[in-house]
């Protein structure tokens, strides 16, 4: 049906304060069901934050036991309520074999499993479990009983997860700039198959817990260009075949951090919005490059990477360069290093002028992502709208 819409151990852990932030406050006269967040990546996290934090206080929190994943959510204090974490293994890896990788899935639905099925029949029974391509816990809380399963992918290739969500969830959310020739045939699937509503949200992921800006931040005095590169460990379900490595490249006239994926940041939360302090990025990943260009922030992806969402964003006009050649990527990332010098000059990058004076340039020639692109798309509202549908599937 499709419908258009707007290796770690079980262990309960008490986490996080719940301090006031821009989000919306939970209602005190509706309670939120019971809902089960499956949390794979740090990107999965930010998106889900503003929903967890409307939540109940109930809610069961699944986290993938990978570095950047546990610094984040135990750097969550202030940030989110305090729930259940219930850590799992990653059942992917740098050479890890299919057999490995199927014993490590294998586990991991146990252990969702036994949880789900101990809170059954209690108040803090789940009601419904929502994940971002994360078909085991679906599959597991299909064999659990509970009626509203919802999975959420904005990546067409990752075929795998896809099969699974066809014989485990309920209901299926992707954009609507999902590129059906990608995907292996699995929306059509699921469009036709009476026990999957398929629903479809405008924009990207990021428009959901990032907010729109008028100017780049970016005005520091010094000439060099800032450039933050982040790097990947590969290993992920749908690295094969999409990492390239990036080049060696002349520093000089940048001032370059590195990041590589995994490593421990002081304010992980903050990371999304951090990128507005550099003139650049270059990053293998696809996560942080679609929210550079969501943020206005120039980004080079260096990947073979193919998404909807990709060419979403070029076609609507965000700072988005893709390798195109990976034989000459060295010559293309130089070329557009080169460019961010041109255009940090333009700017008066470390002119001498005063601060009110380079922000008054920023302005003027940085035009807003949201000029450029169609108004800000309400992808937040969008989600909203389909997780309460989920909550009404459930009373049926």
């Amino acid at each position: 049906m499709h419908r258009e819409g707007g290796a770690g151990t079980s262990q309960p852990q008490e986490s996080f304060g719940d301090l006031a932030n821009d989000f919306e406050n939970p209602s005190t006269e509706f309670q939120q069901p019971v809902t089960c967040w499956v949390i794979d990546h740090p990107a999965h996290a930010q998106a889900f934050m503003p929903f967890i934090r409307n939540g109940n206080t109930a809610d069961l929190f699944i986290c993938c036991d990978r570095p950047d994943v546990r610094h984040l959510i135990e750097s969550g204090e202030g940030i989110l309520p305090r729930r259940q974490v219930l850590w799992v293994p990653r059942p992917t890896g740098i050479r890890m074999g299919k057999l490995k990788r199927l014993t490590i899935a294998y586990k991991r639905y146990k252990m969702v499993r036994r949880e789900l099925q101990m809170r059954n029949g209690s108040s803090r029974q789940i009601m419904r479990i929502i994940g971002l391509g994360a078909p085991i816990e679906l599959y597991a809380a299909k064999r659990s009983g509970i009626k509203a399963r919802l999975y959420i992918s904005d990546v067409e290739p990752d075929h795998l997860s896809h099969k699974w969500a066809l014989k485990s969830a309920t209901d299926i959310l992707i954009p609507l700039c999902w590129r059906k020739d990608l995907d292996g045939g699995f929306s059509k699937k699921a469009e036709n198959r009476e026990e999957i509503e398929v629903h479809h949200f405008p924009g990207t992921k990021p428009h959901v817990y990032l907010r729109p800006i008028t100017f780049s931040t970016s005005t520091s005095e010094s000439s060099e260009v800032k450039i933050l590169m982040r790097t990947l460990l590969g290993g992920g379900i749908h690295d094969e075949g999409e990492v390239i490595a990036i080049p060696d490249f002349s520093s000089s006239g940048i001032e370059l951090k590195s990041h590589i994926e995994g490593a421990r940041l002081d304010k992980p939360w903050e990371l999304p919005n951090s990128i507005l302090n550099f003139d650049g990025v270059i990053t293998q990943s696809v996560s942080l490059a679609s929210e550079a260009a969501v943020l206005g922030v120039p980004v080079f992806l260096i990947s073979k990477a193919e998404r909807g969402v990709l060419n979403w964003l070029e076609e609507n006009g965000a700072p988005l360069s893709r390798l195109s050649n990976s034989a000459d990527c060295k010559a293309e990332l130089e070329a557009w290093i080169n460019r961010q010098k041109e255009l940090k000059n333009s700017k008066g990058g470390g002119s001498g002028e005063s601060s009110e004076s380079k922000a008054e340039t920023v302005e003027s020639m940085n035009t807003p992502l949201t000029s450029r692109q169609q108004e800000w798309p309400d992808t937040k509202a969008s989600w909203g709208v389909v997780f309460e549908l989920l909550s009404l599937k459930d009373s049926l």
